[in-house]
């Protein structure tokens, strides 16, 4: 019987992007990182101490580094400033994508694709987005990433600075797939800059 490893996730959802239209998925575009109370808050309600873990997205690596530029210039913050300007990155941590989708906008994908959209904003999990991978494929790559995190950082801090689809994923994980926790789990709405324990 494979043994339960314990860490203690703190999940960051990113800034808000700047000037996305439509369906950007695990596109690449800048965050916007210009409210700086947010970032504030931010650096004084995580840990100051483990390990921070980042999507290889800018706008996630934006985030965690705006966090650092917070900090106060003494003390522990430093150790802190400097674990969040260098994360372990990890690529299984990028947003869902969309495929074909991407670049549209929403009614654009409900034109263009009217069965496909009508399966998927079913919240049918199970479905993919023509050239992309169903959120139940992401949920079980995600959740793969997050046991191996968790028996190389066992016991300690992970702060994770990620996406939407990213925390969802672990969400679903926590609640077990399959059913009515992948159906609330497709329900969840998580803001920019929040925590997520």
């Amino acid at each position: 019987m494979t043994p339960v490893v314990r860490a203690h996730w703190h999940w960051v959802r990113h800034a808000p992007v700047v000037a996305a239209v439509g369906v950007y998925g695990n596109d690449n575009p800048p965050a916007d990182c210009s409210d700086a109370a947010t970032f504030r808050w931010l650096g004084e309600v995580l840990p100051r101490t483990g390990v921070v873990v980042s999507s290889p997205l800018q706008r996630a690596r934006q985030t965690a580094q705006q966090v650092a530029s917070m900090l106060p210039a003494s003390g522990d913050s430093q150790d802190f400033a400097e674990m969040l300007n260098t994360p372990v990155l990890e690529n299984r941590f990028r947003e869902f994508g969309y495929g074909h989708w991407q670049g549209m906008t929403w009614d654009e994908v409900q034109e263009s694709f009217p069965e496909e959209a009508g399966q998927y904003f079913a919240a049918n999990p199970w479905v993919a987005p023509p050239g992309a991978e169903s959120f139940m494929a992401y949920t079980a790559r995600v959740g793969a990433a997050i046991v191996e995190v968790s028996h190389r950082y066992a016991g300690q801090n992970i702060i994770c600075f990620a996406h939407a689809g990213t925390i969802t994923a672990a969400l679903m994980q926590g609640m077990g797939v399959g059913g009515a926790p992948s159906s609330v789990g497709m329900g969840l709405r998580l803001r920019n800059c929040s925590v997520t324990t």
